[in-house]
């Protein structure tokens, strides 16, 4: 082989050597995440059936899984945690099938909320009340309405989810059911869109509801008056309580922790219900979106954030979650 073949070959090698390393050094985008399937399958079968093995075999699994979110270094993992949506869905698990579960003991349920607490599931450090639920709590109607309120919040917070999706794939970046510290301040946010026309957190509601997709959610929301928020439906009037104040505290922080960014928060109170009828006679200092207007809205919002300030944001974010 003459000179310049030998001379060829070794910088085809040096090259190959150089990017080997590289691709070592720098982490892929798809090494930040595992595989979250067996999660899904294991959410549905303890649905399903949720007694004390199907329990003892999922803490098996979620001690095995570790956490849908991962981060690695050389290529080996130095950071595992479950994602916010995963807490959430275990927290929903918990009190609305582990709780009221007659196959299973108090003792496998708290064994249950000791490993959530573990994982960094929220607002499962109280015990409940077993006993009481056992007894007779069940047969209240205020813990039937409580039940099913919970579960029409879990099924509104799943069609923000899936709605969400799309903007996902247009390049938008979302952050679901997070809690930040910043200056000595604590504000969860069930979600946070991030993209090229600016900074979005979105308050969800699931006014009118229902929790079971087979029945009915026809129901209308009338906003009047001083700030006043009445629900209708099937015939009867319900007082809600304003969001407006939790609404704006939650955009007074974000717009502190923005700040560096030189860019608007624009915060959006979310109705879950598509079959719900809004009527808004009055002025408020955000905007009140319906689930199937939310694409839509965000994307002809307008707004300025270069790409390496959302990609910084979003560490910024990371950097101050608390779960």
């Amino acid at each position: 082989m003459n000179e310049i073949g030998t001379l060829t070959m070794g910088v085809v090698l040096v090259i190959g050597l150089i990017a080997l390393i590289f691709s070592k050094l720098v982490p892929q985008k798809k090494d930040k995440w595992v595989d979250t399937q067996e999660f899904e399958q294991w959410k549905q079968k303890i649905s399903r059936d949720c007694n004390t093995q199907n329990l003892q075999e999922f803490q098996d699994f979620l001690r095995r899984y570790g956490g849908g979110y991962v981060r690695r270094q050389h290529g080996e993992i130095v950071r595992q945690e479950f994602l916010g949506r995963e807490k959430g869905d275990l927290k929903g698990i918990f009190y609305q099938l582990v709780v009221p579960s007659k196959q299973i003991s108090i003792a496998h349920k708290e064994q249950f909320r000791s490993l959530l607490m573990e994982i960094g599931v929220t607002n499962v450090d109280q015990r409940p009340q077993y006993e009481a639920r056992d007894g007779k709590l069940n047969n209240k109607a205020q813990d039937i309405e409580e039940r099913n309120r919970k579960q029409s919040g879990n099924r509104g917070e799943k069609i923000v989810r899936d709605n969400l999706e799309i903007l996902k794939k247009e390049n938008y970046f979302i952050v679901s059911g997070v809690v930040l510290q910043y200056e000595g301040e604590t504000k969860e946010f069930d979600h946070i869109v991030i993209g090229e026309n600016g900074v979005f957190i979105l308050e969800t509601k699931a006014f009118g509801l229902s929790e079971d997709v087979l029945k009915d959610s026809h129901a209308q929301l009338l906003i009047e008056g001083q700030d006043e928020w009445t629900l209708k439906k099937n015939g009867q009037s319900r007082i809600l309580q304003s969001p407006t104040e939790q609404v704006l505290a939650q955009r007074e922080f974000m717009e502190r922790f923005v700040e560096e960014f030189m860019t608007d928060v624009n915060n959006v109170l979310i109705l879950a219900n598509p079959d719900l009828k809004l009527e808004k006679r009055i002025n408020l200092d955000y905007e009140v979106v319906q689930v199937q207007n939310l694409c839509q809205y965000i994307r002809h919002t307008e707004g300025n954030l270069a790409y390496n300030d959302r990609l910084a944001l979003v560490s910024k974010i990371n950097e101050h979650r608390q779960n």
